[in-house]
């Protein structure tokens, strides 16, 4: 692009920019988070599997335009049998589901770390020593010390509650501390 002058672009290069407007598609200003038809493929949230969020940035973004705190949950599914027995007895649970959806953004922080390549010069080894060191660097941010643990956290992200552990079969307990905390 060129400048006529200072601050102003050559016809040229405006009559370019006119012909590509055409070709931008705009969401909608009051449901930004709408598909648009034509793009689902391309806007799939990578952030999430599912009711759970597994993007920390992601999961803040949603708890600021909602309002809602963060369950964050440190697990790691493949050593810790308590951290299996949570999933099934709570959060895997329907009257949880139904209730978190309304009243939480949930963010699951598995340590369980697999790598996909990244295509040209990455590994899946770079993606999953990345993957570790983000997920250890909101470990030591958080003071996590072991697996299961908890937080309920602010949309900016001060703790406003902590749980540590689980013991099987207090699935009524513990979402009832959930609640009353939330």
């Amino acid at each position: 692009m060129t400048l006529d002058g200072p601050g102003e672009l050559s016809g040229e290069a405006t009559d370019r920019i006119k012909a590509r407007e055409q070709d931008l598609m705009w969401t909608d200003p009051d449901n930004p988070e709408k598909s648009m038809e034509g793009m689902e493929d391309v806007m799939v949230d990578q952030g999430r599997e599912g009711p759970w969020y597994i993007s920390y940035s992601k999961a803040r973004r949603s708890a600021m335009r909602s309002g809602k705190p963060i369950l964050v949950w440190f697990t790691n599914t493949q050593f810790s049998p308590l951290c299996r027995s949570l999933d099934s007895e709570v959060f895997s649970k329907i009257p949880f589901g139904e209730w978190a959806k309304e009243e939480l953004v949930r963010l699951r922080l598995d340590f369980n770390v697999k790598g996909v390549s990244g295509g040209q010069g990455q590994s899946a080894m770079d993606d999953k020593i990345r993957k570790e060191n983000y997920l250890e660097e909101l470990k030591r941010r958080y003071k996590v010390q072991g697996y299961p643990t908890v937080l309920l956290i602010t949309p900016d992200g001060k703790v406003v509650a902590r749980y540590r552990g689980y013991r099987k079969s207090y699935f009524d307990f513990y979402e009832g501390r959930l609640k009353n905390d939330t």
